[in-house]
Order: C-alpha cells, then sequence, then structure tokens
C-alpha cells in the first residue's frame, strides 16, 4: 500500500495504469498444476510460483480484482480506479477511448462494490448501437 501511495503521489491517477498478468491458472483454486508442459502452484494469496519456490511465475487473479484491492486502499475513487484500469492503458496505446454515444455500440461492465469488500463483476453487457 505504501509504494502504491508513493507512486500515485508522484505520477497522479491520471498517469497510473493499474494491469493484471494474470496467468492461464488465473481464477483456479489453490493447488498444483500442469501447464506448458511445467507444474506451477496457484497460492491462496493470488499467486503463481513455481512449486516449492518463491520464483513468480504470475498472478492467478484478474484485473477485477486489482480494481478492488485499489478502491479497498481508500486512495481513489471508483471512477479513477476504473480509468486507471480501462482509459489509461487505451491511451497510453494510442488507441481511441470508448465514448457512450446515442446510437453506438458499447460495451459496459456492471460490478458490485462497497468500501471494505469485494468487487464482483455481475454482467459483461455487449449492446450493438
Amino acid at each position: 500500500a505504501s509504494v502504491f501511495k508513493s507512486v500515485l503521489r508522484v505520477k497522479t491517477p491520471a498517469r497510473t495504469v493499474l494491469i493484471s498478468d494474470a496467468g492461464s491458472l488465473a481464477g483456479l483454486p489453490p493447488g498444483r498444476y500442469d501447464c506448458w508442459g511445467q507444474e506451477f502452484e496457484v497460492h491462496p494469496a493470488g499467486k503463481i510460483v513455481m512449486p516449492g519456490t518463491a520464483f513468480l511465475a504470475g498472478s492467478a487473479v484478474f484485473l477485477d480484482h486489482c480494481v478492488g484491492h485499489v478502491l479497498n486502499l481508500g486512495l481513489v475513487d471508483v471512477r479513477a480506479a476504473v480509468e486507471m484500469a480501462a482509459v489509461r492503458p487505451r491511451e497510453l496505446l494510442g488507441l481511441p477511448v470508448p465514448r457512450i454515444e446515442v446510437g453506438e455500440a458499447v460495451d459496459l461492465v456492471l460490478f458490485d462494490w462497497q468500501p471494505g469488500g469485494e468487487l464482483a463483476v455481475k454482467r459483461l453487457l455487449a449492446q450493438s448501437g
């Protein structure tokens, strides 16, 4: 939390990008799994490691979990957290940022979150204009 707080103080939410290096084992329950001809271990704490080591092999959580974590740190509001995860990466890559316009197609994510709780994705809404 202290490192993230320092980053936000220096960069500001408008210049911060939230990402997740979620691996193909993300979302699976804790345990050992064979993947790509190797064994990996998913930890309850949300990381994937080489079994019996502390060597990281990726994250076991998706970006929605990261957004919820940032919200629960209380360092940014909902809008800033969502923009860091959805808008800032597109801006960084020079991609257009989708806008909600009358008659235009839109994809939305409906989620539920209360301070101190888990962020839960309820539905992905894909509209076709």
